[in-house]
């Protein structure tokens, strides 16, 4: 016995599925759509409460209570902004519900399976599903359709978020705000209305914001700094001073200090780093000349991992084009952004060992005899953040997002 054939419905909810996408179906006969009008059976009507977007109980009787909102038309080039209107006649005292959706009537037929998605109360969208080019463009980055897809996965914070940067990717290239590394970062928390501060939260409404520029043609790109965490000291062998003393060197401005990556195999100082499998603790060796290995310092992998959850659990990465004018002032474009949800915390360690994921020392004496540090700082190159964060979504900043 062969499994019966599925039906076009059922198709559409396994497809929608691969997005953890669920909605509302309904299907026009041409007497709707010649008299503008369709039912809102229970199934729609559980679905628009559910959603908080509409609740027909509570709805007066009457055309002078119908209720409209903003809806989009899915098309496989653009969304073409209609009206959704919501009422219930007064025919049978109000037993029945309708809606209507303006445009509907040049964008499906008779018959036509569609679908109503909303990804946020204040987002709604009908996407014909029976437009098998339109449903074939799901899984194209650039097609309207995942974006609409996507947008159920996404918060609110992080659609307003998305808006604010491509509306600063929008304005092309800007003077950096502050000379130096640090003037990407800092000049775009500033275009967004972030003020500069030290604290280790998220930078705007629970998401974190990391900025970097996009490397040169041929050039490598740099390194992606996750989180800064210092070693735990009471169990490390060797203090801070003992680290840049033992495998530092004097730098362009004749300090001693230790400006270095370390990661699994062995670096020009000897360093590397081990995550056994195991080990509850990170370590950071150092192999010398003669073969003899010693210990030098720790990070506890628990405490890594539940700093890395914080810190990333909700994150946009965004890349910048960087060019300099005569005068020497630097200038930013923000063009991409990768946006990431929940670490997969497990893959730490093996990343570490397998050289993916990096520590920086960067550290130097100061005048008086202390330590100055920079950070310690755990780093990993761009390309590699989908081995440490599942199913990332890029978007590009120099097209408007759909809303």
């Amino acid at each position: 016995m062969t499994d019966p054939t599925p039906t076009r419905l059922e198709e559409v909810i396994w497809a929608f599925a691969d997005f953890g996408v669920e909605a509302a179906y309904l299907t026009p006969t041409q007497a709707g759509l010649d008299h503008y009008l369709l039912d809102a059976d229970a199934s729609m009507r559980a679905f628009l409460a559910s959603r908080g977007i509409h609740d027909f109980d509570a709805q007066a009787i009457g055309q002078e209570h119908k209720i409209t909102l903003p809806i989009g038309l899915v098309g496989r080039e653009d969304v073409k902004r209609e009206r959704l209107s919501l009422y219930r006649p007064p025919t049978k005292a109000g037993a029945f519900t309708r809606l209507w959706i303006s445009g509907l009537a040049d964008y499906a037929s008779a018959g036509d399976l569609l679908a109503i998605v909303a990804p946020h109360a204040d987002q709604l969208f009908v996407v014909n599903c029976s437009d098998d080019r339109l449903m074939e463009t799901r899984h194209d980055r650039d097609s309207p359709l995942n974006d609409v897809l996507i947008m159920q996965g996404v918060s609110p914070a992080a659609a307003d978020l998305r808006v604010l940067l491509t509306d600063i990717g929008s304005r092309g290239f800007v003077p950096t705000m502050r000379p130096g590394d640090t003037g990407v970062g800092y000049t775009l928390e500033s275009l967004l209305g972030i003020p500069a501060n030290s604290s280790k939260r998220p930078d705007y409404r629970g998401i974190e914001i990391k900025a970097g520029r996009t490397p040169p043609r041929k050039k490598r790109a740099t390194l992606q700094t996750l989180l800064s965490m210092i070693p735990d000291w009471d169990r490390s062998v060797c203090s801070a001073a003992e680290i840049i003393e033992r495998y530092g060197s004097l730098d362009a401005d004749g300090r001693m200090g230790l400006y270095c990556t370390v990661r699994a195999n062995p670096n020009p100082q000897g360093l590397y780093l081990v995550a056994e499998d195991g080990d509850e603790d990170i370590r950071n060796r150092c192999r010398l000349p003669g073969g003899t290995v010693e210990e030098v310092a720790l990070w506890p992998l628990a405490e890594l991992q539940a700093r890395l959850a914080k810190k990333h659990r909700e994150t946009f990465w965004v890349k910048a084009q960087a060019r300099r004018q005569p005068d020497g002032t630097e200038e930013f474009h923000y063009v991409s952004a990768l946006h990431t949800k929940g670490p997969l915390l497990l893959n730490l360690p093996l990343l570490i060992a397998e050289g993916i994921v990096t520590l920086d020392y960067t550290m130097h004496f100061k005048p008086s005899g202390g330590v100055r540090d920079h950070g310690y700082l755990w780093r990993m190159a761009p390309h590699n953040l989908p081995l440490l964060f599942p199913d990332p979504i890029p978007y590009d900043l120099t097209s408007k997002p759909i809303r």
